[in-house]
């Protein structure tokens, strides 16, 4: 039953080759306590029956709407999401993920008891063949932007991603995922943030982020790894010509991602001019995001590796867990 003073909210998923998880993810979004939904699947040419699947909702639920379009990423389909999104808050799932029934009425609660614009909750990260237990939440935080910026380059509360969020819908007034890019939700979620009067964060452990073998977060090193480089350069930039408060935090995170690119990339020749750019940037701020108070203690004891001893950082980093 639908509550007519709640606003509508769209949940948009892109949809691509997803035919053994789309069932729990589009299932667990319909069982929602929070009724008042527009469900969009955006079926990115999906070639495995993935859009089959999507087609029966159609018959299942009639807040299910469904598009199919050529393929052309993640990016280029959470656009189309967005584009075909009438509801007045947008919150992403990915089709192979999976969400307590209590997600949407969480995130809104948020929104509507902090007067925020955003509101953020965390994932629970599972395994093939592991177990998924939601958490309730234990503290609230409320930021303004600033704070949420730092908050989110110092990596001290919540993640990046777009997902496990709702939004107003006017922060994705002329924002839209950079299409053919990899790490698309870092390259607009800084621009979205920065948009926001007030931010309201809580450790709900509600969103139920899949690990698979061949997801695009799991795949091998190759050039496109890079465009992190690329984004977190133009953050630093913003940081540095828009707010100051946040270049501290906005170095911390290029940084890291220098860090891990370094750590990852070939040591071959395709790949030697951006190990040498790395290797000289991570040299450059090393000392001083060491003795940042803010630093997260794991980057800290990385950097100091890295600085005094490469061969013994190379052996010790792939055993990190980079989800904990």
């Amino acid at each position: 039953m639908f509550v007519k003073n709640k606003p509508k909210i769209s949940v948009i998923i892109p949809v691509y080759n997803v035919k053994e998880y789309i069932k729990e993810c589009v299932d667990s979004v319909i069982a929602q306590t929070y009724s008042n939904l527009e469900i969009i699947l955006i079926n990115d040419g999906s070639t495995d029956g993935s859009d089959q699947i999507c087609d029966n909702y159609l018959k299942i639920d009639k807040r299910v709407k469904v598009y199919h379009k050529v393929n052309g990423g993640l990016s280029d389909a959470r656009n189309c999401g967005i584009r075909h999104s009438t509801g007045d808050y947008l919150t992403f799932v990915d089709s192979d993920d999976i969400v307590s029934q209590e997600l949407v009425s969480h995130l809104y609660t948020l929104l509507n008891e902090y007067d925020a614009q955003l509101s953020i909750c965390d994932p629970i990260h599972y395994f093939e063949n592991g177990s998924l237990i939601f958490q309730n939440t234990k503290k609230i935080k409320n930021f303004n932007s600033d704070e949420a910026l730092n908050e989110m380059f110092y990596q001290r509360s919540f993640l990046v991603s777009v997902w496990g969020k709702l939004y107003e819908r006017s922060l994705f007034d002329k924002i839209r995922f950079p299409k053919g890019m990899l790490f698309e939700d870092i390259a607009i979620q800084y621009k979205v943030f920065g948009k926001c009067e007030n931010i309201v964060y809580s450790d709900a452990k509600l969103y139920g982020y899949r690990h698979r073998e061949k997801s695009i977060t799991t795949k091998k090193f190759d050039k496109h790894d890079c465009d992190i480089l690329i984004i977190c350069d133009d953050i630093l930039e913003y940081a540095n010509t828009n707010r100051p408060k946040i270049k501290s935090s906005a170095t911390v995170y290029q940084t890291n991602a220098y860090l891990r690119v370094w750590s990852n990339a070939p040591k071959t020749e395709k790949f030697a001019e951006i190990i040498k750019k790395s290797e000289k940037i991570i040299k450059r701020n090393a000392f001083k995001i060491i003795w940042d108070s803010r630093t997260r203690a794991k980057l800290k004891l990385a950097l100091i590796l890295f600085t005094c001893n490469k061969s013994l950082y190379q052996r010790i980093y792939p055993k990190i867990n980079r989800w904990r």
